[in-house]
């Protein structure tokens, strides 16, 4: 599962390259999650089919009564603006990856040794991050 964000642009093509099939929830959640199946998209177009909104023409919709046919998921990536040495993370402020998190794990989705992996610049690296009891 990668978010959305613009930043994470790339990883989302190398996942495709990388043959992995990728879930992605829609900005704000407002259309729910789109899983981009790898097998079905020619190399061509993985940039289209991981950048929106044309991914809504490459991806399957799902609502997470649809979501629970998938198998686990064993990675999370998502962005930040800061992560500290303990690996807490300061997100952009809205919560959105707090909520699919919560969402994927209500489900069972959510491999118990799940990997959540963010790309920071050293400069995002700060000594300590203070994190709210819902935070991931």
């Amino acid at each position: 599962m990668v978010v959305p964000d613009k930043a994470l642009l790339q990883v989302r093509i190398n996942a495709l390259f990388d043959n992995k099939d990728i879930l992605m929830a829609t900005p704000g959640l407002r259309k729910g999650f789109l899983l981009i199946k790898r097998g079905k998209i020619s190399p061509i177009h993985f940039k289209k089919a991981v950048s929106f909104p044309t991914c809504m023409r490459f991806g399957i919709q799902l609502f997470p009564k649809d979501l629970v046919k998938l198998g686990k998921i064993d990675l999370m990536v998502t962005g930040s603006v800061a992560v500290d040495k303990r690996g807490r993370r300061l997100g952009k402020g809205a919560g959105y990856f707090d909520i699919e998190y919560a969402i994927l794990g209500t489900l069972g989705l959510l491999n118990n040794e799940i990997t959540i992996l963010t790309i920071i610049h050293e400069e995002q690296l700060v000594e300590e991050i203070e994190i709210n009891e819902h935070d991931i």
